[in-house]
């Protein structure tokens, strides 16, 4: 952020098409965290807060 407060945000990209029109695709996007960062900008800190989110949601074995 401008104030130099750390936020991080994952987005989920996803295909979706009503069972009736099941050609009829559409590129859909949710937000599934919007988080501050507490402590440095590290590649494990980060990492964590990624881990989290996926297992908040069980993504951990989708594919």
């Amino acid at each position: 952020s401008s104030s130099g407060i750390p936020f991080l945000n994952i987005n989920g990209h996803y295909v979706s098409a009503p069972p009736q029109r099941p050609n009829d695709w559409e590129l859909k996007t949710d937000e599934l965290a919007f988080m501050k960062i507490e402590g440095r900008h590290t590649g494990q800190n980060l990492g964590n807060a990624v881990v989290r989110t996926v297992e908040r949601y069980g993504l951990e074995t989708k594919s």
